[in-house]
């Protein structure tokens, strides 16, 4: 299922070519292009936005998080459908007009798919047809994507009969050969003995006693580039212990939780809103002189400005109705300082109430899930493989934040054995046998990948035909 190292140069224009060929049949072109972190796929969605800007086409492009949508300089899909973060569904009326007139809709790395197509169905008119009919392009690691009960995020029925490009090549990885080819592998759960040397030499703690502590203190003495460095973990309450010993490890010895994420619900004829944690948010301690991390620029938003990835230190810090509504935070370690509030947004409006958002675009500082990490290249990363019970593709989706393996440690990895390291690094059984039965159906004699429609190849012989 891996790939080579090595690429075709004129892959992007090649798929750009095709979509912008597909994209004026009346035929719903179905194109889904898997390609690994660092495979060059922002390079091809910004091809395709310069040719259907000039071409005049009109499209929708929607990503998963605030990261994708700096790099393709475009929305988020909650921003862009006004998805309802209770129930993914609901579509703002503006918006819908938007999906209305589009002929192309792109997902890149979009993993609400079933919720958006059931909502794009409704607003096209057209309940039976897949996304309403409209051209679709997923972009995406399909390795990556997995829901906890190991059911794919999107229905494979839909795309049997249609078009399928795979490419695995990282290039910022090719400096590293051995660990690409190792990720190549890893990502279809295929392990080896040799897979268990090479974890158990990058182990930080030989011993697993004090993990949270020993962890921290590595990752704090450490002369890395903070900003380019997180220790990941796959569970939010393995955060939290790992922030705390970063806290006292900075001399903070008072802090409280805090929920970045509010929903704020006013009903009519009522003056005092009331306030619930947001499902989906993972919550954080805070504390005066804490460090944390801005996880969107701020400036696009409102209020003071602040880049992505931008580390802060608080201040001082605000309640209301015994929620923290505001935070002074000094911008870098000798930068200004300035109060920045929660951000309100307006999710939903009937006659009866009002629903806001109502968050802190920030992160604990050096301390990250697994998946909130998706998206980011790191040049060190210590990931928390203890337990070692981690979820279809959430390894593989950890290691491959990293540019090479010289970055990579873990917290402890003991003496496994084959089978315990099967059950850390494994794939989505589901995804793995849709993707092979793919290959299958459509495969090119001369590299096994499609050849009867569009598809990508690893040979240079190779190239796009219809």
């Amino acid at each position: 299922m891996t790939e080579a190292v090595g690429a075709n140069p004129d892959e992007s224009s090649q798929m750009v070519q095709y979509i912008m060929a597909n994209v004026k049949n009346s035929v719903p072109l179905r194109l889904l292009i898997n390609g690994a972190k660092s495979s060059r796929k922002t390079h091809l969605v910004d091809s395709l936005k310069e040719r259907l800007n000039n071409s005049r086409i009109p499209y929708i492009l929607l990503t998963h998080s605030n990261i994708r949508a700096k790099l393709i300089d475009d929305e988020t899909i909650c921003k862009k459908t006004k998805i309802n973060p209770h129930e993914l569904f609901a579509l703002s009326t503006a918006n819908k007009k938007d999906f209305r007139n589009s002929k192309l809709l792109i997902l890149d790395k979009v993993d609400t798919l079933n919720a958006l197509d059931t909502a794009v169905r409704k607003i096209k008119k057209s309940p039976e047809l897949f996304f309403g009919n409209i051209h679709l392009v997923f972009i995406a690691d399909f390795y990556q994507l997995s829901r906890s009960k190991g059911e794919p995020s999107y229905q494979w029925g839909e795309w049997m009969s249609e078009k399928f490009i795979f490419r695995t090549l990282a290039p910022n990885q090719e400096k590293d050969s051995e660990f690409c080819l190792r990720l190549g592998r890893w990502a279809v759960g295929d392990v080896s003995l040799d897979d268990i040397k090479f974890l158990r030499e990058k182990q930080i703690c030989h011993v697993s006693g004090d993990l949270f502590f020993k962890t921290a203190k590595f990752f704090w003495e450490s002369k890395w580039d903070k900003k380019k460095s997180l220790i990941l973990t796959p569970k939010n309450s393995e955060v939290l212990k790992f922030s705390k010993h970063l806290l006292r490890l900075q001399n903070v010895q008072v802090f409280e939780k805090m929920d970045p994420i509010l929903i704020k619900t006013l009903k009519k004829g009522e003056i005092k809103p009331s306030y619930a944690p947001y499902v989906g948010s993972n919550p954080m301690y805070i504390g005066i002189d804490a460090l944390v991390t801005f996880t969107c620029k701020t400036a696009s938003i409102s209020g003071p400005y602040a880049e992505e990835g931008d580390v802060g230190r608080i201040l001082d810090y605000f309640k209301k109705d015994g929620h923290i509504v505001a935070l002074t935070i000094r911008i870098g370690y000798n930068g200004i300082y300035s109060t920045f509030q929660r951000q309100e947004t307006l999710i939903t409006e009937t006659d009866e109430e009002k629903i806001f958002g109502y968050q802190f675009f920030l992160r604990p500082a050096h301390v990250s899930t697994i998946h909130d990490a998706q998206e980011q290249i790191l040049e060190h990363a210590i990931i928390h493989t203890h337990h070692k019970d981690f979820g279809p593709a959430v390894f593989y989706s950890a290691v491959s934040r990293l540019e090479s393996s010289e970055g990579l440690h873990f917290t402890h990895i003991g003496n496994p054995s084959l089978d315990d390291m099967k059950k850390m690094i494994h794939a989505n059984p589901l995804i793995l046998s849709k993707l092979r039965e793919l290959n299958q159906e459509l495969e090119c004699d001369n590299c096994k990948f499609p050849k009867k429609k569009i598809h990508y190849f690893k040979h240079s012989k190779c190239t796009f035909s219809e």
